[in-house]
């Protein structure tokens, strides 16, 4: 394949790669940008650890990771930072095969809430302050938070839930939005 083939058909591709496409697409962290730094003249071993290692394993049998050349234990820390970066970033940005999913928040009131729009953010409450998930007959409203101070209303004080964790506490009306995604 070559090159302008993979950036055209398979990076815009709407349905799943097949194993030939996506070994192509591994390419771009040891062979493409191992390229661009070489061709650059950027010796710059950070740099080099985080494109060839940012698709690496953060635990043991964590799957689909490219290469396998290092275990998890083996990955330097800004390496395993990009990682998470990057699995954050492709889970909240638009793609030809999906659309993105919006970030789930603690409110200061101990509330969880999904972010239904950035611009705002206009978000959801899905549980009360204990944690529990709101019915629809309690009738949870979205607010707009564009005129509230954020540090007072969103808590980045608290980290989330194992993602399981957070979507199992999901509203049903909110889990149909995702797995319809």
């Amino acid at each position: 394949m070559t090159q302008e083939i993979f950036s055209y058909d398979v990076l815009n591709k709407k349905s799943r790669l097949t194993t030939k496409e996506f070994d192509e697409v591994k390419k771009h962290s040891y062979a493409y940008g191992a390229g661009i730094l070489e061709k650059n003249q950027i010796k710059n071993t950070t740099s080099k650890n985080i494109i060839n290692y940012h698709h690496a394993p953060l635990y043991e049998g964590e799957v689909r990771c490219y290469p396998q050349d290092k275990k998890y234990t083996q990955l330097h820390l800004y390496v395993r930072i990009c990682k998470l970066s990057d699995i954050y970033d492709a889970m909240t940005s638009k793609r030809s095969y999906k659309e993105a999913v919006n970030p789930i928040v603690f409110l200061r009131n101990g509330q969880m809430a999904y972010v239904l729009d950035s611009n705002g953010p206009f978000i959801l409450p899905f549980t009360d302050a204990k944690g529990t998930t709101l019915g629809s007959e309690q009738n949870p409203f979205i607010i707009n938070s564009s005129g509230i101070d954020q540090a007072k209303m969103i808590d980045n004080r608290r980290s989330l839930k194992k993602p399981k964790d957070v979507f199992d506490s999901l509203p049903s009306y909110i889990k149909k939005t995702i797995k319809n995604i």
